[in-house]
């Protein structure tokens, strides 16, 4: 191509022709002998194609997108100044800022390379990337959940019943429990409190079926409609609390605020107000009385924990840490409150060769209850960086977690700095269909080989949000490995290297990876942390319970 500034100048100006849909037939032919002689034309002519196109899109979004042909709409003056301020700095600046411009550009609008082919086909079609275009999606995750758990007190379970814990996500079905109180918080608004023993079907997001129990009802106006059926009637909600309790033969319905409408056998929906009661019986009769025999306690409502409950917390917590730094077997213990500066403090009171533990980026968060310490991790950077150069034949390991997210494949608790010989790797791994197993790996560099120790997946999205327990114990003497999930062993395996395995230099909530042309893998996890310990010897299934 000609570099003269007079070529160069004539290029621009033919461009800019194009791009007006002003090109003559011989300014095309033109054009196109410029581009034979330099096969660059074609993409300086398309990055400045998307420039213009951007600036459209930003300036003026009513305008059509120029093509070759049939092209409407017309540049506004506006746009030609910007135009050509963005034409002389793709021309004479060849930075890489210009480059980085017209990439920027190319990502924004969702273009894709095209073959060259000099023709106005070629020119017409390095316009049609520019438009979006329908792809075929993956299938969006599915959930049938209808509510969730927000407080549990006491509850024992019936035999056969579901074992939900505090915030678990509820779908349909029977929640069947001998004594306590569950605090269920409906997709629709409504909170309901049920009290054992009682048998209590979640149906919808918006009607529940009480078998037998004792229930507080709270529900707001977004959730006007929220139906209780109960063996005798329908209690439906015109926006009230009301209390049910709930027995073999009879209910007492009382309406606390509000108004509730009652339909029962006789097809007739009476009104109840608020300070009425009714006690509706098997053979269709409803009486008015004064008011429920023995109203449900509705104290789960209150919103939060009470001084004395959060100082029980705090003085059972602080025993168990002093009992667990006595052990003569812990090595390592930080939890996330022993904070001098950016020094996570090692509490081990055996003169372990473990230092304490250095935080990078890590922010103070919330622990696994009120009053309580944790370090979030948010960012690629977070991490807590520690050394344990002791050779460990029997150890175990324990972490006390809360999962934001599993945004990576692999998403590290502990990982030995570059995965190195007889270094460990401790992580949870996300498979495609919303679980995730517990992996624990372990690195011979003289084989080039890894021993892979993994759970069964353990794991899902109702686990998201809770502050969850995890163990791993290496049993050289018995030849096993053993997973934990809240102090209870989910799987076990035939221990395969014959060597101890060693720490050393490590990063909690993060790890680097060998590097792969000067890039790590990223395996950050998203979360939270108040709790972790190494012993060098095996825990059994009841200490492991008490930590």
């Amino acid at each position: 191509m000609n570099n003269s500034f007079d070529s160069s100048d004539r290029i621009d100006y033919l461009c800019d022709r194009y791009l007006q849909n002003d090109m003559s037939e011989e300014e095309a032919k033109e054009f196109l002998n410029f581009a034979a002689k330099d096969e660059f034309l074609w993409d300086r002519l398309r990055g400045e194609y998307i420039t213009d196109a951007l600036l459209r899109d930003i300036g003026d979004t009513a305008d059509e997108i120029p093509f070759i042909e049939g092209r409407t709409g017309a540049r506004t003056t506006k746009r030609k100044k910007i135009f050509h301020f963005f034409n002389s700095v793709l021309r004479f600046s060849g930075t890489a800022a210009a480059v980085l411009l017209i990439t920027s550009a190319i990502v924004f609008l969702g273009s894709r390379l095209v073959e060259r082919n000099i023709s106005e086909k070629y020119i017409a079609e390095s316009a049609l990337p520019y438009a979006e275009k329908e792809n075929s999606a993956a299938p969006e995750t599915t959930s049938n959940a209808l509510a969730t758990i927000l407080k549990m007190d006491q509850v024992v379970w019936k035999e056969g019943s579901p074992l939900y814990r505090t915030g678990d996500i509820i779908t349909a079905g029977w929640l069947r429990f001998h004594s306590g109180s569950l605090l269920i918080e409906f997709f629709s608004g409504a909170t309901v409190q049920v009290n054992g023993p009682a048998d209590f079907m979640v149906v919808s997001q918006n009607l529940a079926y009480c078998a037998s129990g004792k229930v507080f009802a709270h529900v707001p106006p977004q959730a006007v409609g929220f139906t209780v059926d109960v063996p005798q009637m329908k209690i439906i909600d015109k926006g009230t609390e009301f209390s049910l309790n709930v027995q073999a033969k009879k209910t007492e319905v009382q309406v606390l605020k509000g108004k509730v409408l009652l339909d029962h056998s006789s097809s007739v929906i009476e009104p109840l107000l608020a300070g009425e009661s009714v006690l509706a019986t098997n053979d269709g009769n409803i009486h008015r009385i004064k008011s429920i025999s023995s109203p449900p306690e509705s104290n789960l409502f209150q919103t939060d924990l009470s001084e004395e409950q959060i100082k029980r917390l705090r003085n059972s917590w602080d025993h168990k840490m002093k009992k667990i730094e006595e052990d003569p077997a812990l090595l390592l213990l930080f939890d996330m409150e022993q904070i001098d500066g950016k020094t996570e403090i090692n509490r081990s009171k055996n003169n372990s060769s473990a230092a304490n533990g250095t935080i990078v980026g890590c922010q103070k968060g919330i622990g696994s209850f009120p009053g309580k310490t944790g370090l979030e991790f948010r960012r690629i950077s977070d991490r807590i960086r520690f050394c344990v150069p002791d050779d460990l034949e029997s150890c175990t390991l324990f972490a006390r977690i809360r999962i934001d997210g599993l945004d990576r494949k692999n998403n590290n608790i502990l990982m030995s700095d570059g995965c190195r010989s007889r270094g460990i790797v401790w992580s949870i791994s996300r498979l495609e269909e919303n679980k995730a197993f517990i992996r624990f790996d372990v690195r011979d560099k003289s084989s080039e080989r890894f021993f892979h120790y993994h759970s069964i997946p353990c794991l899902d999205l109702n686990d998201i949000g809770h502050w969850i327990s995890l163990a791993v114990v290496i049993d050289a003497k018995a030849g096993r490995i053993y997973h934990y999930l809240n102090g209870k062993k989910i799987s076990e395996a035939l221990l395969e290297h014959k060597f101890p395995v060693q720490i050393n230099y490590a990063e909690l909530g993060n790890g680097r990876t060998s590097q792969v042309k000067s890039q790590y893998v990223l395996r950050n996890f998203c979360g939270a942390m108040d709790q972790f310990a190494i012993f060098n010897r095996s825990l059994n299934s009841g200490e492991i319970g008490e930590l």
